[in-house]
Formats: C-alpha cells, structure tokens, sequence
C-alpha cells in the first residue's frame, strides 16, 4: 500500500498522506464548487494509466459519476473518502471514527480489496 499511486476527488489530504507516506499522484477536481472539465477529466484519465494508479476515491457529497467516467478502462478501483464524516455520530470519539474509516478505505482500495 505504502507508494501506491491513486488519485484523490479533491486535494484535501496532505497531512495524512506525508505522515503515512502515502501516494496521492493528483486530484479530480481542483476546487470544490467548479466541475472540472474536459480537458481536465482526460488529463486524470491519462495520469491514471500513465503511473498504473490503483485507485480513484470519491466523496458522498460529490458525484460519483464524474469518477466512473475517469476510471472508464484505466483498471483502477474505486474507494470512498469522507472527510466530513456524514454518517458519524457527534461525541467525542467522533474525529478518531472519521480517522480510522478514511485509513480503512485508503487500505481496503489500494489493497484492491
């Protein structure tokens, strides 16, 4: 898992990523309230070919659609990220819940499991 290339919905990650030597080689969209376009989807598509990426994480609050496009027979799988942890109860185990989900997701697609 540790070098693995995968692509991220958007570039939000950073810290996890340097702090677990993690591989995010790009992004889809390059801000949150602009689709990106055409010639950007092609682009990801072709990085994704280009670098063997395992996987192409999207977001509940996001379309996956525009994922499934990029993907479309570069071979790559898909996982889901949720960094604003929808469907986690408020408390005080709550950011440690949203850690340790993103981490498992983050295993489970670039395991290709």
């Amino acid at each position: 898992m540790k070098g693995a290339p995968y692509i991220v919905f958007h570039d939000a990650y950073q810290y996890m990523e340097k702090r677990y030597g993690l591989n995010a080689i790009g992004s889809v969209s390059l801000s949150p309230e602009k689709k990106p376009g055409s010639a950007r989807l092609e682009a990801i598509r072709k990085k994704i070919r280009d670098t063997k990426s395992i996987c192409v994480f999207t977001e509940p609050q996001f379309q996956p659609k525009l994922v499934k496009v990029i993907m479309a027979g570069t071979g790559a799988g898909t996982g889901v990220l949720d960094p604003l942890g929808a469907n986690i109860p408020a408390g005080e185990d709550a950011y440690f819940t949203l850690m340790r989900n993103m981490a498992k997701s983050l295993k489970g697609c670039l395991a290709g499991k």
